[in-house]
């Protein structure tokens, strides 16, 4: 018999279900909760491949801006070789035209140098005063520093000295025409030496010889020993001078003889009456 105490107990079939329901809530949330935990998890995966996206995005934007920066930089090296190729080519035309500058500029000193000595030896009447302009040629457009000039005694067939610098005694002498002047007098041969220029003369071994030749009549010669210090070689300039010597120095020296010896007189319209060509 029950006592009147259980009356307000649950009969034992909704106790079970009761429990069955608290199982099945405590089973629901526990789903709840790893279904959380799984949406969470796949949030973050989510988050974590947009990331990922976003870097990829970023990445290949950078690429692509690394590939045009590489595409301008290869233009500008393309253009900088260019550059060079035109600057190279420029340099060498300068180089060229500062060479053929200096050639034309020494060729065109060469000229004035050779119309002022022609036009100096011809403007002289008086014999001293051509043989002072042979001296300034051979000193100051040449540059020898020791030289002689002979005029040919044709009956002893002696080269004597007529003028000279840096020449003294013994060495001031006549010479006879089988001497090494005398040689190149009888060729009608200009003689340059090819070895180094000296300052130190050396009589037996001129450096030049210069004949003085009128209408193939050998009229003397000159000769010189040695330059200035500072002179290595002679010049296209030094070796037309001295063929403007070889043409013009006889003919200015007879005709200022000439003109001396005849009292510095002109001579009269006879000497011109049979010129008629």
């Amino acid at each position: 018999m029950a006592h009147k105490g259980d009356e307000s107990a649950p009969p034992p079939d909704l106790k079970r279900q009761t429990r069955e329901v608290l199982q099945n809530f405590s089973a629901g949330g526990k789903l709840s909760e790893e279904f959380l935990t799984e949406y969470r998890l796949l949030r973050d995966q989510v988050r974590a491949l947009e990331a990922e996206n976003q870097r990829l995005r970023n990445q290949l934007e950078t690429d692509d801006a690394l590939a045009r920066l590489l595409a301008k930089v290869e233009r500008l090296e393309e253009e900088r070789r260019e550059l060079l190729t035109r600057t190279a080519q420029a340099e060498e035309a300068q180089g060229q035209f500062d060479a053929r500058f200096q050639e034309v500029e020494e060729q065109f000193s060469s000229l004035a140098n050779l119309f002022v000595a022609s036009n100096q030896l011809h403007q002289q009447m008086v014999p001293r005063s051509v043989i002072r302009r042979i001296k300034e040629i051979l000193a100051q457009l040449v540059g020898a520093q020791a030289y002689t000039v002979y005029l040919l005694d044709a009956p002893s067939e002696t080269l004597v000295p007529i003028a000279s610098e840096g020449v003294v005694g013994e060495f001031l002498e006549s010479t006879e025409l089988d001497s090494v002047v005398g040689r190149y007098l009888k060729k009608v041969e200009l003689y340059v030496t090819e070895n180094h220029l000296s300052s130190e003369p050396n009589f037996d071994s001129p450096l030049v010889v210069v004949p003085l030749v009128l209408e193939s009549r050998p009229v003397g010669a000159i000769a010189i020993f040695a330059t200035l210090e500072q002179k290595s070689e002679f010049s296209r300039t030094d070796i037309e001078l001295f063929k403007l010597l070889i043409e013009h120095a006889p003919s200015a020296l007879m005709t200022a003889a000439l003109f001396e010896q005849a009292q510095r007189k002109l001579p009269g319209i006879d000497s011109f009456r049979d010129l008629s060509i």
